[in-house]
């Protein structure tokens, strides 16, 4: 089985945590970065049709074009209570000597304005019998986001085929003002059925992969204990994470029956008006008693991802539609334990030929 091109299949996944002091009205950069590129997670195995399907032992060109939505938007198998789906456009072109340019677009439903990134790249896919080998190279264009401080991937895909089995390795060194590294293992299986009513063929290719990567984790001490309250020390704490993960703290608070609804509609203000759940003052009396703040960079196990996508041929069309499942797990250091969540989507492609 001779996929085209392998770097459809595995796509970029990444996350990149950056803890401000201060979060305001807006979303800082770490939070549109980390939900910007959390799309690439949610919709990678929408880029699994432009190789599965198009397979072939004959080498020629092609002209790819695609349109994906998934009902949930993710990062390293992440949502942070967030509800929202993304929608992504995208061309992409391979040719026969295994060069290939990609242009994709990112909608994401939670953001203002709602398109905010397109992803250039451009690579070479090699194959030596059924091993393939495809270094790449992408750059990341925000719309309306001056304070990117990733904006660059280089990576290199490893995959080896065993008939209906095909076990891949993806790295990703993220890089800018800041950078970051992604590891992902995968296996998927293949099986498919030619000549099922209207369509050319069927095709399934279950997969379950496992992602890796690297985080900042903020850690604090103060100058008396007894002077701050453990409650006081934890919400500053709190206050320093990313906007939508003190609202997942609030809503999982909210559902536990662990906290009572003046404290919350206090938390829920404070985090509307000045993106966090204390006021500016509680902050700062707080962290006029920091004496220490210490950053380690931690690198670990993120996300364990189950896809079972269905693809559907007719002609030069391409199908496909997916149901995810993600076992998100915390960086030692992290505060929280994430629920497993699934979502699914759906993408449809034209492809172009070029045999001559």
């Amino acid at each position: 089985m001779n996929y085209l091109p392998r770097y459809l299949l595995f796509a970029m996944l990444c996350t990149y945590g950056i803890h401000s002091s201060a979060q305001k009205d807006t979303l800082s950069y770490a939070d549109q970065f980390e939900l910007l590129v959390a799309e690439m997670d949610s919709l990678s195995i929408f880029r699994l049709i432009d190789s599965v399907l198009s397979s072939t032992n004959e080498p020629y060109s092609e002209l790819n074009i695609r349109a994906g939505y998934t009902s949930n938007v993710v990062s390293a198998g992440r949502n942070y209570g967030i509800n929202q789906h993304g929608f992504s456009p995208g061309i992409a072109y391979y040719h026969k000597s295994g060069a290939f340019a990609d242009l994709t677009g990112y909608w994401n439903s939670a953001f203002d304005p709602k398109y905010n990134l397109t992803l250039a790249s451009i690579g070479y896919l090699g194959t030596i019998k059924n091993f393939s080998y495809l270094p790449s190279y992408e750059k990341w264009f925000y719309n309306n986001d001056t304070t990117a401080t990733l904006s660059n991937s280089l990576g290199l895909s490893l995959n080896q085929d065993f008939k209906y089995v095909n076990v891949g390795l993806d790295y990703s060194y993220l890089f800018g003002k800041e950078s970051a590294h992604r590891l992902i293992g995968s296996i998927s299986g293949y099986a498919s059925l030619k000549n099922v009513w209207i369509f050319d063929r069927i095709s399934f290719m279950p997969s379950v992969s496992v992602l890796f990567g690297n985080d900042e984790i903020t850690k604090f001490q103060f100058t008396d204990t007894r002077i701050l309250e453990p409650r006081d020390r934890f919400l500053y704490e709190m206050s320093l994470n990313p906007v939508r993960i003190q609202s997942f703290w609030l809503q999982r608070e909210k559902e536990n029956d662990r906290i009572d609804s003046e404290l919350l509609a206090e938390f829920e203000e404070n985090l509307n008006n000045y993106g966090m759940i204390l006021t500016d003052e509680e902050f700062l009396e707080i962290e006029s008693k920091l004496i220490l703040e210490t950053k380690n960079n931690v690198f670990g196990l993120m996300n364990w991802s189950f896809n079972i996508p269905i693809f559907f041929t007719l002609k030069n069309f391409n199908l496909s539609v997916s149901y995810s499942y993600n076992i998100p797990k915390a960086l030692p250091g992290e505060e929280f334990e994430f629920d497993p969540i699934s979502y699914f989507g759906a993408s449809m492609s034209y492809r172009i030929p070029f045999k001559k």
